[in-house]
């Protein structure tokens, strides 16, 4: 990984299935920045990987991790694993936002990376709080969880 002073940033990764990209190929500005961890916080700016079908219809996505722990006020972005400019996606948070601004629904946009990309930074929490939520593209969902730590 190159710059590690950059650790921090998340970043959901969505793999988009007969795109005519390459799967799981991330951008450089993605790979300078640790992948979202379920046990560990790994810093204050990471990204989370989220694999969808283009196509509606085909079910078959996923996030990872399925749960990423992170320190109050870090940033995190979902971001495709592919380029696909017209696929958005959508976070739906379902108890509460994680996001400063309170947000609870965060409709992704065409990012740098020529990725769809959405990003939050987290509110400061005095007690490890879980927030379960929703990543919708194609008319379909995966449920994964954010943990903020104090």
């Amino acid at each position: 990984m190159r710059n590690m002073l950059n650790a921090g940033l998340v970043v959901v990764g969505l793999g988009l299935a007969g795109s005519g990209c390459m799967r799981g190929s991330m951008p450089p500005t993605v790979l300078d920045k640790p992948r979202c961890e379920s046990s560990t916080v790994v810093g204050q700016r990471v990204y989370v990987e989220v694999d969808y079908a283009s196509s509606a219809g085909l079910n078959n996505h996923d996030a990872k991790p399925e749960t990423c722990k992170v320190k109050s006020g870090a940033q995190i972005t979902w971001i495709a694993t592919t380029e696909d400019p017209a696929n958005t996606f959508e976070l739906r948070f379902k108890k509460g936002s994680p996001d400063v601004s309170g947000a609870k629904t965060i409709t992704s946009r065409l990012g740098a990376s020529k990725r769809q990309e959405a990003t939050i930074t987290t509110a400061r929490v005095a007690v490890r709080t879980e927030y379960p939520y929703w990543i919708y593209a194609n008319g379909t969902g995966v449920d994964p969880t954010i943990i903020i730590e104090p």
